[in-house]
């Protein structure tokens, strides 16, 4: 949350107000866990060591489907929400919620932009889980890394925890015990895991400290 609280801070420093500042955030979150539970479904359909989930790809694949068909028919169901929604003075903001999503996911230039973003800072992140099973001595393909990556994002979405810590380990050591490998090895890959994201985002802080922001007027009006 802090980090949600630190980019809304800043754009409403950048000339944004507070209420687009806030939403920009919230869909940012949104489009981020929509394409991760897309990105998830895609690999878990390929073929790995991992992908059985110790018997429950199945019910996860069906899970990620129903989520990305709710999502589908909910952007198809926009217009005539936002229609409705306008109707009602309190519920007018959400309403304008609605208008900021569309914009930004059925653009195609914008969502262009935001899938291109969105690959490549996860192949980074499963980048770095073939990594750190290389340098712990382990022989792990592509694709299995592939399959780390959706579980130990994914429990990290989950909010019942700071940054996924604790149920991203209980995951990854249930998940890697079924293929022999010891509890207390997979405990050590999964922090060091946690660890590298904790260092990836040293630059923000940093940014963040010594980053002035000039106020500045901008268009945030939602063209095409």
């Amino acid at each position: 949350m802090m980090g949600e609280g630190i980019r809304a801070w800043l754009l409403v420093r950048l000339g944004c107000d507070w209420r687009r500042a806030l939403t920009s955030v919230v869909i940012d979150r949104a489009v981020g866990v929509g394409l991760l539970v897309a990105f998830g479904f895609i690999i878990l359909l390929l073929p790995s060591g991992l992908s059985a989930l110790g018997g429950y790809r199945d019910l996860v694949l069906m899970i990620y489907g129903m989520l990305l068909l709710a999502g589908a028919v909910g952007l198809l169901l926009l217009p005539p929400l936002i229609a409705f929604l306008n109707r009602m003075p309190y519920l007018r903001w959400v309403a304008g919620l609605a208008a900021d999503v569309r914009c930004v996911v059925l653009s195609r230039q914008r969502l262009a932009i935001v899938l291109s973003a969105a690959a490549v800072i996860h192949s980074f992140s499963i980048l770095i889980i073939w990594s750190l099973a290389r340098a712990q001595g382990w022989l792990l393909p592509s694709l299995d890394a592939a399959v780390l990556f959706v579980i130990m994002i994914g429990v990290a979405v989950v909010p019942v925890s700071i940054n996924g810590w604790g149920l991203r380990e209980l995951a990854v050591v249930a998940l890697l015990g079924r293929q022999g490998i010891a509890p207390e090895q997979a405990l050590v890959f999964s922090v060091c895991f946690g660890f590298v994201l904790a260092l990836g985002s040293l630059p923000g802080a940093l940014a963040w400290v010594l980053y002035s922001a000039v106020p500045a007027k901008a268009s945030m009006e939602c063209r095409g």
